[in-house]
């Protein structure tokens, strides 16, 4: 798959898009006015999407690419284009993937996801099923998208993590022409996995799971 090394990757914890305001402050976007943002901050658009309680679904994590966001939740994620930020326009709801926490981060054409809980019975991400895995209790831990048709994202691989995926940052490394990715588990020692040519391997620290032990990153040459 083709790398892209120009990346724009940030994180946020709220669903409004904010950005630093340049001259007169933008109008208040009625849909976020109950947010609380710094004052340097200002909302300028909002894209919707509501959560659920049964069964349960919450909107976990943002990831910016270049004039996109990326939405990580429950179900999937969702693909939104932010060139005009008054007007976010959602270009995808993708919810062929829908396993718990949801956080995602975006590499060229790369999206990972974060799976935090063992996949039950019969889960399936992008119409192939979740296998059991290795580890007791159930497969956890991230897929990886080719999201070069944000149409149709393709599951390219999946990456099993002791005590799953809680939440995940990406370290280019375009001399190695490789992408890092430092996982943390949910009270667990954090992971660390690369990716080369459509190679994954992984190097984990091993702990109980639920244990409030610590972890360092660990890189494994591809």
């Amino acid at each position: 798959m083709r790398r892209t090394i120009r990346i724009a990757v940030l994180i946020a914890s709220i669903t409004a898009l904010l950005a630093f305001p340049s001259g007169a402050l933008a109008a208040d976007v009625p849909a976020a006015s109950s947010f609380t943002h710094s004052q340097n901050m200002h909302p300028l658009g909002f894209s919707p999407r509501a959560n659920t309680t049964s069964p349960f679904t919450a909107n976990s994590d943002l990831a910016f690419a270049g004039k996109l966001a990326f939405h990580g939740n429950y179900d999937g994620f969702r693909i939104i284009d932010i060139h005009e930020p008054d007007n976010p326009v959602q270009l995808l709801d993708y919810r062929e993937c829908a396993g718990n926490q949801g956080d995602v981060i975006v590499w060229g054409n790369i999206l990972v996801r974060s799976w935090n809980s063992p996949a039950p019975a019969g889960a399936t991400c992008d119409g192939e099923p979740v296998l059991p895995g290795v580890f007791p209790g159930g497969w956890e831990g991230v897929h990886v998208f080719d999201i070069s048709n944000l149409n149709d994202p393709d599951l390219v691989a999946s990456v099993e993590t002791e005590c799953g995926s809680h939440t995940a940052t990406a370290v280019p490394d375009p001399a190695n022409n490789r992408l890092l990715v430092y996982n943390t588990p949910p009270a667990a020692p954090a992971q660390a996995w690369t990716s080369s040519r459509s190679r994954w391997t992984t190097r984990r620290t091993r702990a109980t799971c639920g244990s409030s032990q610590g972890g360092a990153p660990a890189t494994t040459p591809a």
